[in-house]
C-alpha cells in the first residue's frame, strides 16, 4: 500500500483576483449615443450542462457574446447576432429544461428570444425565435412564476428618454411604451400594461408585503419616482411602501442580511448633480474630447 501526503490547502488572501476576459464593449466607430453610458448587462450559467459556469455579455452597439468557460478558466467565444443589447437573462423560458438566453434592447425594439435546442448538428445550440403575444418595448425585464402555475411570466420597462431621441415623441401614447406584465398562457402571453410611462433601468420580482406573494418594483431614471405594484386576489395594485427612494434608481438587490427572514433591499443611485467650478474643471477635458470629435 502506498499513500500520498495531502496538499495543504492554499491560504485566503482575502481580495479577489482579476482575470481578463475575451470580450470588450463599445461602439462602432461612430458617435456615442448619450444613454449608451448606461451600459449593458451580463449573466452567469451553465448554458451546455458541463458543470462550469458560462458567461453572456449584452452589448449596446456590438455584437453580444456567449464565453463558454472550458474550465481553469479558459474561455471561448461565440458571437451571438444580437445588436443593441442591453440587458440579459439566461432562464427557461419553454420549460424544456434547457436555459435559453433573453436580450433586452435600447430603442424602438423588443424582447429577442435565444431558444437553447441543445447539442445541434451545425454548432449552433440557439436560435432565434418570436414570444407569441410579447410585443412592449423591452429596455428593463424581469422573469419570475408571478402566478404559481410553474410557468415564467415576465416584466419589461421602456426607456422613454431613449425612445424620444429615436423618434417617438410621445411615448406615453404608445401602447408599446410604459410598463406591461406579461402572464404566460399556454404558448404566448398575455399582456396586461401597468403604466405608460417608464424610465425602467431594473425590474425586481419579490415578495414586499410578507404575504407570500410577488411583487413588482420598477426602478426609474432621472425624476420619474419608482413604482410599485402588490399582488392581490382583486389583481395588481399601485403602492407607495416606502417614504423614500432613490431619486434615480440604477439597479435593485435584496436578500436576508441579517438572518432574521426578513428581507434587506437595496437600491444604487448615480451620484448628485455638482456644477460647482472643481467639478466642471474636472470634466472639461472629456467635454473638449467631445467636440474634438464631433468636428470631424
Amino acid at each position: 500500500m502506498t499513500t500520498q501526503s495531502l496538499t495543504a490547502a492554499t491560504t485566503c488572501q482575502n481580495h479577489f483576483i482579476t482575470h481578463t476576459l475575451p470580450f470588450a464593449t463599445g461602439n462602432r466607430l461612430r458617435e456615442i449615443n448619450t444613454y449608451e453610458s448606461n451600459g449593458a448587462g451580463v449573466a452567469v450559467n451553465d448554458l451546455d450542462g458541463d458543470g462550469d459556469l458560462d458567461l453572456v455579455f449584452a452589448s449596446i452597439d456590438r455584437e453580444a457574446s456567449i464565453l463558454w468557460n472550458h474550465g481553469d478558466l479558459r474561455f471561448v467565444t461565440q458571437p451571438v447576432d444580437a445588436r443593441f443589447t442591453r440587458g440579459v437573462a439566461t432562464v427557461d423560458v419553454d420549460g424544456d429544461g434547457r436555459l435559453d438566453i433573453v436580450f433586452t434592447h435600447r430603442g424602438q425594439e423588443t424582447l429577442s428570444f435565444w431558444r437553447n435546442q441543445g447539442d445541434s448538428n451545425n454548432g449552433n445550440r440557439f436560435v432565434r425565435q418570436p414570444l407569441s403575444g410579447v410585443e412592449s418595448f423591452a429596455y428593463a425585464m424581469a422573469w419570475a412564476d408571478l402566478t404559481g402555475d410553474g410557468a415564467l411570466d415576465l416584466v419589461t420597462g421602456s426607456y422613454n428618454t431613449d425612445l424620444i431621441q429615436q423618434g417617438i415623441a410621445n411615448p406615453e401614447s404608445d401602447v408599446r411604451a410604459g410598463v406591461t406584465l406579461y402572464v404566460r398562457q399556454g404558448d404566448g402571453y398575455v399582456a396586461t400594461p401597468l403604466a405608460p410611462n417608464a424610465e425602467a433601468l431594473a425590474i425586481a420580482l419579490l415578495d414586499l408585503n410578507g404575504d407570500g406573494n410577488r411583487d413588482i418594483w420598477v426602478a426609474n431614471d432621472f425624476d420619474l419616482p419608482d413604482r410599485i405594484w402588490l399582488q392581490s386576489g382583486d389583481g395588481w395594485q399601485p403602492a407607495l411602501p416606502f417614504d423614500q427612494t432613490s431619486f434615480s434608481t440604477m439597479s435593485i438587490d435584496w436578500g436576508d442580511i441579517a438572518n432574521d427572514g426578513a428581507l434587506a433591499l437595496f437600491t444604487t443611485d448615480m451620484n448628485p448633480y455638482d456644477t460647482s467650478v472643481e467639478n466642471l474643471a474636472r470634466w472639461l477635458p472629456v467635454i473638449e474630447k467631445l467636440e474634438q470629435r464631433n468636428e470631424r
